[in-house]
């Protein structure tokens, strides 16, 4: 089946699902929203304190005009990553509700078909929060009376990195879907796992485990570290420090594709050898 039937099926199922709509409404007011509290609260920063804009200007440029700016609002949106996933859970966790998976595989789709479906629709969603957040910025940057347009391309493959870490964690939802088939467990053990157990362990490797940097290979950890904070967010003093943290990125876009490729593996292990109740 080619993928674009499978993804024209998929549109079926969800096109008339008002609460996966709903959901949608909500990311697409995020994103924009909580942008642009951002930026009217830097704005008002800067007009009581102009030492501070002069700095900031002098070091990095404009947090919200080109091209820092791809840089401020993926860093800003890559924390509304939870919100989509409870998108892709809802989506998982229907088709064991209403048992459309079971019938799909009997009018003829194999399992991995099944699974392919569920790749391509999260595929689709990462591609069009990415134009999402893309259309933010070039909003955002052009609105910004400090624009400067020769900047306007440089940076810009944020946009490659925004849709990677969407796509990775959206994938980590994914799996809790898959795994738990029902939708408010799925979900709280996925707001859980990406409130809690990392930030813990991440603390106590800082704080007591002076062990490395291990906890920088966690599952979200290594996908957050794909958009690291600018460097006007960034609690580090030492520039060599935060050259260190760009010059790792390669490495974790490796890493995170790694981790991707493991867990729909996964996946597709687990429904091969799984009964379709």
């Amino acid at each position: 089946m080619k993928g674009t039937r499978l993804l024209h099926t998929e549109w079926l199922k969800v096109r008339k699902y008002w609460a996966f709509w709903g959901v949608f409404a909500l990311v697409l007011v995020a994103y924009p929203g909580i942008s642009y509290l951002f930026y009217t609260g830097y704005q008002d920063l800067l007009s009581s304190n102009r030492q501070m804009d002069a700095i900031l200007k002098f070091t990095v440029g404009s947090p919200f005009g080109f091209p820092e700016i791809w840089h401020t609002l993926a860093y800003i949106a890559s924390y509304l990553v939870f919100i989509p996933g409870v998108l892709v859970i809802m989506l998982i966790t229907n088709e064991y509700q209403y048992r459309t998976q079971r019938q799909n595989i009997l009018d003829g789709w194999s399992r991995d078909q099944f699974l392919w479906s569920k790749v391509i629709d999260i595929a689709s969603l990462s591609i069009l929060l990415s134009l999402v957040y893309a259309g933010v910025v070039l909003i955002t940057g052009w609105v910004n009376p400090e624009i400067a347009l020769s900047g306007i391309q440089e940076k810009s493959y944020f946009i490659g990195l925004f849709a990677l870490i969407t796509f990775n964690q959206l994938t980590i939802a994914f799996l809790f879907g898959f795994l738990f088939k029902r939708a408010l467990l799925a979900l709280g053990f996925f707001l859980f796992y990406y409130l809690i157990p990392e930030n813990i362990l991440i603390q106590l490797s800082r704080w007591r485990w002076h062990t490395g940097n291990w906890h920088h290979y966690l599952p979200l950890e290594v996908s957050d570290r794909l958009i690291p904070p600018p460097p006007y967010l960034a609690r580090i003093s030492n520039p060599t420090d935060y050259q260190l943290m760009l010059d790792s990125i390669p490495k974790h876009i490796f890493i995170s594709i790694g981790y991707t490729c493991l867990l729909w593996f996964f996946c597709f292990w687990w429904l091969r050898r799984k009964d379709l109740t």
